[in-house]
């Protein structure tokens, strides 16, 4: 595997990997962005936990020649300094010129020009707080935001339905949705969206209370003209958690201490929200976990809402099918209109990815067990609901695996990090028309992924990374893309990265991959001084249409899915 590289700073190599190729919302909306960095990297570091050595080596030298003293002494070297690369510039591209907007958000809401590298900012969005979206009744945009104001002397939060412009620069206020409940000291509001397929409708799920008595509330949303975000409906009582151990599905809960239970000895996950292809049901759940002393309790409460033609709520009632769900998982997606599947990383037998698939009822049809790699866990599945399958990537270990949610009967491949190409798997047939879903809610998922497929399913994309080979790096080392044919799972083609790649999505229109990086880094894990850029690849041959920089501090553009 060869690569060419120019200047770090400046130029951009348009071949593939191995040759050339034919053709203002405060301080705490700021800690916020910081922090989701944080812990997405975190996930990538469960890859990187193996041993390294807690100090330089040291090299005993004394058998080497001595040499003979010169009269004059050699002028004792200076330290090395590596010197960091100025900024990317806004756009360094090819020969071809592409036309078009790519709407992401990176530190709010922003739509950039493919053509000149400018970028339009939009209203304040924060990735994994607010949503926004293509608007079904228009060519602009929609956000469900939050929106924060000083009202006697504590921030209230008013959830809000906004619709944006086409060209971005210009929004007006739809609707104002309910207040939701104020925080105290550094605690945080835990929200979670979900859309309905159509983007007819959709729902906010809230959190109530920040103690152990805390509940979760559901607001429905109506997209089309005008639009509005109802009141919260708080959703039955389920049990609260108790110390002395995990209750198994149907068991009394363990008894109690007598002992009253610190709040810094819980811990809470959720809530999440999942909208059913058809859009007329949802699962909702919501994990609390309590630690005293050696003893762990887990407590997952899941519901099921049915819903009417217009989202409204019709019915709701406690669900079953998540009580064994693993703590803090939140790959769970709708394979089909009454089926479900969770994929979630355990470490109970050692690193493995428990899967399962349940019905309407909550009943398991199919469940299964994988063995993990040591380098790390799948981040993030992609489903295709016409066909029933579900990709999982391992981007550490650099294996994919094919599940058919029938009988979750696997097929895989591990490629070679150096490999250009691979041999594939016999042919297997593809549907006319995928359905592609992530495993989170619409809120999280929106282009913060390391697998993506091309708009006719007939190819997938998948970001590749490695433990670092120097020792100096910050960060995880870049392979680039592995393009993979999905009726084999062949490896077709590599790309050599242009930053240090993050985020992937295909756009609409086939022609173009477009791959977020972070800030800070290089493509080795060395810091750099370069920020967060997009890359434009052609979707085809992999050569790069163009690099556009400057696109935030640290968090990677991710693109929004339309």
């Amino acid at each position: 595997m060869t690569e060419r590289r120019g200047d770090p700073g400046y130029s951009v190599a348009t071949q593939r990997l191995g040759g050339d190729g034919d053709g203002p919302r405060g301080r705490r909306r700021t800690l916020i962005s910081v922090l989701i960095v944080v812990v997405a990297v975190s996930i990538v570091g469960i890859s990187l936990a193996s041993e390294r050595l807690a100090e330089r080596p040291s090299l005993d030298l004394s058998f080497l020649p001595t040499p003979t003293p010169r009269s004059t002494p050699s002028a004792t070297p200076a330290p090395t300094v590596r010197a960091l690369p100025s900024d990317l510039p806004r756009i360094t591209r090819g020969d071809e010129i592409r036309a078009g907007l790519i709407p992401f958000t990176s530190e709010g809401f922003h739509l950039l020009d493919m053509a000149t590298g400018n970028v339009v900012d939009g209203p304040p969005a924060d990735f994994g707080r607010d949503l926004v979206f293509d608007d079904p009744d228009s060519d602009g945009w929609l956000c469900i935001c939050l929106r924060d104001e000083l009202a006697d002397g504590s921030f209230q939060t008013t959830a809000q339905l906004i619709r944006i412009e086409s060209y971005g620069s210009a929004w007006d206020l739809v609707a104002d949705g309910p207040q939701l409940p104020t925080p105290t000291g550094d605690e945080q509001i835990s929200t979670d969206i979900d859309l309905a397929p159509d983007r007819s409708h959709g729902l906010l799920a809230v959190t109530l209370g920040f103690g152990l008595d805390r509940n979760v509330a559901v607001a429905p949303i109506s997209l089309g003209a005008p639009g509005s975000i109802d009141s919260l409906v708080e959703l039955p009582e389920a049990p609260p958690p108790t110390a002395g151990g995990s209750p198994a599905p149907g068991d009394s809960p363990a008894p109690t201490s007598s002992e009253p239970i610190q709040p810094e000895n819980v811990s809470f996950d959720g809530p999440h929200i999942r909208i059913s292809p058809d859009g007329r049901a949802a699962v909702v759940w919501d994990t609390v976990q309590v630690f005293e002393g050696s003893v762990e309790t887990t407590r997952t409460r899941a519901w099921r809402l049915d819903l009417n033609s217009d989202g409204s709520i019709a019915t709701v009632e406690p669900w079953r099918g998540l009580d064994e769900l693993p703590p803090f998982c939140q790959s769970v997606a709708y394979v089909a209109a009454e089926r479900l599947i969770w994929i979630c990383p355990t470490f109970a037998a050692g690193p493995t990815t428990s899967i399962r698939v349940m019905d309407a009822a909550g009943r398991t049809m199919v469940a299964a067990n994988i063995p993990a790699s040591p380098d790390g866990f799948s981040i993030e599945p992609l489903v295709d609901r016409a066909s029933g399958e579900v990709y999982l990537w391992d981007q550490m270990g650099l294996g994919l695996i094919r599940l058919d949610v029938a009988t979750l009967t696997p097929e895989s491949t591990v490629y070679d990090a150096a490999a250009e190409f691979s041999a594939g798997l016999a042919p297997h047939v593809l549907p006319r028309e995928p359905d592609w879903v992530a495993g989170g809610s619409a809120l999280l998922v929106g282009g913060f992924g390391q697998i993506a497929a091309s708009a006719d399913g007939t190819r997938l994309y998948l970001l590749g990374r490695r433990q670092p080979t120097n020792r100096e790096s910050n960060g995880p080392e870049t392979l680039g893309v592995f393009v993979v044919d999905r009726a084999t799972l062949a490896l077709v083609d590599r790309w050599a990265p242009a930053a240090a790649y993050y985020t992937i999505a295909a756009l609409p229109d086939g022609q173009s991959v477009a791959i977020g990086a972070i800030g800070g880094l290089d493509t080795t894990g060395l810091e750099t001084s370069w920020t967060a850029s997009l890359t434009l690849h052609d979707a085809q041959d992999g050569r790069i249409v163009a690099r556009y920089g400057r696109l935030g501090q640290y968090l990677p553009p991710m693109v929004i899915p339309r």
